[in-house]
């Protein structure tokens, strides 16, 4: 009796152990077969892959990657440029060129060229190898170094050449390839600004004859960079009306110096001829 116990239960196990190997047997089987599925549709979605790039055209350089683009920099009249209530100059180019090139404005409010020129080497470095994409740059100053001697914006004249200079070299330096635009600051007002400024309990600093001599020394500049088209000049103060401001009126805002949606549309028309 006692050897037929154990020989029971040893073809018990017997038959456990059978069943264990057959069960480890089907999930190596099982795993072979999922891994050549895994296998095949690798190489397939890889050749498919493959088959995409060969066939499928560059992206265009308007819909993303290192896009070309301009730099426009001055004072308040650029930094207002993309207001559309006003017909924003920049914001005119920047429809305009929307599919060739972004424009990057950068405008201080109440900057003069002595501002600028500090600024320029923390602004410059931004861009690294990006900056071959520069097609073209307008340097837009003046309008706040012409105010009178004893308002803190005031530049002498000697240095606001001197200052404009400073900036071409640097702005060259940054972008050899790009073809850079001098404006002239435009004839305000004055009439208007100084009713602006009594609003604010302020005395007018502006004059047309000042900001004239300031629109010449940008012409002055402007010939000294001539050769080669390194420089163009864009004369907004003489499409104005030159330095009596006849119709300036019509052409800036109720403060007779920013622009009104005639004025710029004037300016991107000039920088478009130009």
């Amino acid at each position: 009796s006692g050897r037929r116990v154990r020989r029971s239960s040893e073809a018990s196990r017997t038959r456990s152990v059978h069943n264990h190997r057959g069960k480890r047997g089907a999930r190596t089987r099982m795993f072979g077969i999922n891994h050549g599925l895994i296998v095949t549709a690798l190489v397939i979605a890889a050749a498919a892959l493959a088959r995409w790039r060969t066939t499928t055209t560059r992206v265009p350089a308007f819909l993303g990657g290192s896009r070309p683009f301009a730099l426009l920099l001055g004072d308040s009249l650029t930094g207002r440029g993309f207001q559309p209530e006003h017909h924003g100059w920049v914001a005119s180019l920047s429809d305009r060129y929307s599919r060739k090139l972004d424009l990057v404005n950068r405008g201080y409010g109440g900057w003069n060229s002595r501002w600028v020129l500090r600024a320029l080497p923390h602004l410059l470095p931004r861009w690294g190898p990006d900056a071959a994409q520069c097609r073209w740059v307008t340097l837009w100053l003046g309008a706040n170094d012409a105010v009178d001697e004893w308002a803190k914006q005031h530049v002498p004249l000697v240095e606001f050449r001197a200052n404009l200079r400073a900036i071409i070299s640097q702005l060259r330096a940054a972008f050899p390839e790009a073809k850079l635009l001098l404006l002239t600051p435009p004839p305000c007002d004055t009439d208007a600004w100084a009713a602006h400024r009594l609003r604010q309990g302020k005395s007018s600093e502006r004059s047309p004859q000042q900001v004239g001599l300031y629109a010449e020394a940008v012409r002055e500049v402007a010939r000294e960079h001539a050769g080669g088209e390194s420089a163009v000049l864009v004369d907004i103060h003489r499409a104005f009306g030159g330095a009596d401001g006849k119709g300036v009126s019509s052409l800036t805002l109720e403060d007779g110096v920013h622009l009104g949606a005639n004025g710029s549309d004037l300016v991107a028309g000039e920088v478009l001829r130009a």
